[in-house]
């Protein structure tokens, strides 16, 4: 017990916003944008397979775009990289909430994948993996909390607020 607290005093930032970050992540997750889909494709019209096809054209062209964007965490401020993935994935919350066409839905899948489902959890292990070199495993364990908190308390929030 003692290890975790001196690992906590010592690493508070890096690890503190590891738990948001991942929380925040999981707004880009399949279960979250799956609580939607069957309203979505009403409101828009679409078959299954015509939501299906832009929701995985949006997650392989963001997963592409990803391998270039996620290296800036190795050249740039990681508190900077992480306010812009916030700002962009609500942004893009706020497109596919508002979504009236198929071309806005693909903008908002598009950039909550590439904004939660890939830059968040990947700013919180890259910076988390660097600055501990000592109990990196233990690290990781702490900040990551914020997904399986995200994926337990997202969809009671979202059912009890619609």
């Amino acid at each position: 017990m003692a290890v975790i607290f001196n690992l906590l005093r010592c690493s508070a930032p890096a690890l503190f916003l590891g738990l948001p970050l991942t929380f925040s992540s999981n707004f880009g997750q399949t279960f979250f944008i799956s609580i939607f889909a069957s309203d979505v494709r009403i409101e828009l019209d679409l078959s299954h397979g015509e939501f299906g096809g832009i929701y995985t054209a949006a997650t392989i062209i963001s997963a592409l775009l990803f391998m270039w964007l996620g290296k800036l965490i190795d050249y740039y401020d990681y508190l900077r990289i992480s306010a812009a993935s916030l700002l962009g994935l609500s942004l893009c919350i706020t497109i596919f909430a508002g979504a009236n066409s198929a071309v806005l839905l693909f903008i908002g899948l598009f950039g909550m994948r590439l904004f939660g489902q890939c830059m968040l959890g990947h700013i919180v292990v890259s910076v988390v993996a660097r600055e501990h070199t000592k109990r990196r495993g233990r690290a990781l364990s702490l900040a990551t909390l914020g997904y399986p908190a995200g994926e337990a308390l997202i969809p009671i929030l979202v059912a009890f607020s619609m």
